[in-house]
Parts: C-alpha cells; sequence; structure tokens
C-alpha cells in the first residue's frame, strides 16, 4: 500500500499516490479490515479517506438527535390485503429514502438472532487462512467474504468487513457455510406453522441498543452481515420477506454458535 502521509493529502500537495494500485493491493491481500489491524497498521489507508466529506463533524443538533430509523413491522400482513398494501408502500419508502429498514415480528426467534451475530464475529476473528476461502466480490456467490462489493467503484473506501449470504431463492447447502457458522442443533421446527406470539413480540430492538452496540464496539471490530439484494420491485420483497421465515429455519439448522465472540 501506498505510503504517503495522510498530512499531505489533507494539504492538497499528494502527487505521487496512486489510489487504484492502494486499492487493487488491499483486494488482492483478501483479508479485508481487519487484515490490515492483524499486521499492525497505525494510521488509516488514504484510500479511505474522503476529500469531500460533508459531515458536520459529529455534532448532534435537537433535530437530527431525535431521527429514528424505518421500522416494517410484518404482523397480519398474510390475512389483510389493505395492510399489505400499506406495508409495501413502507418498503418502498424506506428503500428509497433512508436505504436500508428494521424488520420486526417476522417470526425469528431472538435465540437465533444471537446465533447469527455471534457466528458472524467467530468468522472474522478467524486466522487470515481460513478467512480467505471464502474471499470474493462475485455477486453469483451464496457465501462471499469481502470489504464491500463497489469497493473499485466508490470515491473513498469503507471501513467495513462483510460475510454475506444469498438466502433466496435457494439458500446455500450446509456444507456451503464456514464451519464456525454451522448448526447441529434445530431451532425451529419446520413442521411448526406458527411463532408463539410471545417469541414475536420478544424481536423488537430500540435505538437504545443500536447506541449500546455503538458504544461497546471497537471501529476495526464493526462487522456486517449482508443479504443480497436482488434487483426487484418492492412487491416482490415483501413476497421474500415472506418466506424468509422458512429461509431462515433451513439456514439455521445447519447455523450454530457454541462460544462467544
Amino acid at each position: 500500500m501506498a505510503a504517503t502521509s495522510t498530512d499531505k493529502l489533507e494539504a492538497g500537495t499528494v502527487s505521487s499516490y496512486d489510489r487504484k494500485s492502494e486499492i487493487k493491493a488491499f483486494d488482492d491481500s483478501k483479508t479485508g479490515v481487519q487484515g490490515l489491524v492483524e499486521n499492525g497498521v497505525t494510521k488509516v489507508p488514504l484510500m479511505f479517506y474522503c476529500e469531500n466529506s460533508n459531515l458536520n463533524d459529529g455534532v448532534t443538533s435537537a433535530s437530527n438527535s431525535k431521527i429514528s430509523i424505518p421500522i416494517i413491522d410484518l404482523t397480519g400482513i398474510h390475512d389483510d390485503p389493505i395492510l399489505r398494501d400499506h406495508v409495501v408502500g413502507k418498503v418502498r419508502y424506506a428503500c428509497e429514502k433512508w436505504g436500508f429498514f428494521q424488520v420486526i415480528n417476522h417470526g425469528i426467534p431472538t435465540h437465533v438472532l444471537d446465533e447469527m451475530i455471534k457466528g458472524t464475529c467467530r468468522f472474522h476473528h478467524q486466522d487470515a487462512k481460513a478467512r480467505k476461502e471464502y474471499y470474493t466480490r462475485k455477486v453469483s456467490r451464496k457465501v462471499a467474504y469481502l470489504s464491500y462489493y463497489t469497493l473499485f467503484e466508490d470515491p473513498s473506501a469503507d471501513w467495513r468487513d462483510t460475510l454475506a449470504f444469498s438466502l433466496a431463492p435457494h439458500p446455500p447447502e450446509a456444507e456451503e457455510f464456514p464451519a464456525v457458522c454451522r448448526e447441529k442443533m434445530d431451532v425451529i421446527d419446520l413442521e411448526d406453522e406458527s411463532i408463539d406470539a410471545e417469541v414475536l413480540n420478544s424481536m423488537a430492538v430500540s435505538n437504545e441498543h443500536f447506541h449500546t452496540a455503538l458504544g461497546t464496539s471497537n471501529p476495526f471490530a464493526l462487522r456486517e452481515t449482508v443479504v443480497e439484494v436482488p434487483n426487484v420491485s418492492c412487491g416482490r420483497i415483501l413476497e421474500a420477506l415472506k418466506m424468509s421465515s422458512v429461509s431462515c429455519k433451513r439456514m439455521w439448522k445447519n447455523f450454530v454458535g457454541q462460544s462467544n465472540c
């Protein structure tokens, strides 16, 4: 990677910095941001700097401190066509204006979500050699480890690593998952078409949970798990959400967490 100083970059005097070469070297390493940390990096590489950032240096105003992310409630969408259309509209708005949203009452038990986070954490804590086996930026791969897909297109790189699973329409086979992410125990009864109301009510996540998570995580430890987003309409997205419970049941039959992060 380039050894140009950050001070020169900020002063606008960098003339020999080869950003493409730095990004290529980063991608060729196949170890992501975690690899930089493991190799003892002491300064954030230039490829991660955004020269034209419009952030307010962390200043929080009274107006933006009350912002909450969109919440999509799936309760009753299978029985009420009018409610279903309303939820589709909320998904469309969240995708267009925010780029992400939180889903509640989707039928996935809390302990399954907890094991998902633990399994992802175990994957990123593996040796670089084990992680490299899954490194790819091909969106066709059902299981992929990478920094992120648009690394070469974005004006500045994101300080993050990603473990991505493509679950629909055909989820990966058990042997396709990393060994540290496999499960041998049934977490949901595949023959049971309903989920207890108590379980569903326990699924809600508040803004306080997000603040707590960010406050207890080191910057380089923040990791992301994503599902490949197909190029389809909001209606199709909702149909995928409708079937996500079955997909997750099948996936989490083979997704195990026996140790803590």
